[in-house]
């Protein structure tokens, strides 16, 4: 599956600063303005590093903030 870069025009990542350091699934797609299902499918291609907390359907996916900048660089192109 084939997936679109993401168009980041900004030099700096200091528009990520606000952010807390542990990411909610639901936090990623609303600053990338994608839906859960697009940022589920970057974790199941291995392409955005998240951990699961506690066991089955009472845990949860979290991403590290570290995690998400470095896939916000690996995926940026230059407009």
């Amino acid at each position: 599956m084939e997936m679109a870069k993401l168009r980041i025009i900004h030099k700096s990542f200091s528009c990520f600063d606000h952010l807390p350091d542990i990411l909610k699934i639901e936090d990623i797609a609303n600053v990338l303005r994608v839906s859960k299902r697009t940022v589920y499918n970057w974790i199941e291609l291995g392409e955005l590093t998240a951990y699961r907390f506690g066991l089955g359907k009472k845990g949860c996916i979290r991403v590290f903030k570290e995690d998400f900048l470095t896939f916000i660089r690996s995926r940026k192109e230059v407009l």
